[in-house]
């Protein structure tokens, strides 16, 4: 867990420091897979009206990425 965290400290203060503005929300499960109950805990700020806002971005791999 803490080379996550040390991650997403890094992403925060960057966040920070250039004034953009950024909300982390971290909810731990044990279970490997995605489950009903851990996106749940979610669902009020994915639905959220202040995220109408944020800019949809989509990724997509290459392996010419890596």
């Amino acid at each position: 867990m803490d080379m996550h965290s040390s991650k997403f400290a890094r992403v925060l203060s960057y966040c920070q420091v250039w004034r953009i503005p950024a909300v982390l929300y971290l909810c731990y499960t044990d279970v490997m897979k995605l489950d009903l109950v851990t996106v749940e805990a979610f669902k009020p700020v994915l639905s959220s009206s202040s995220l109408e806002c944020l800019v949809k971005v989509r990724w997509q791999y290459s392996p010419l990425d890596s």
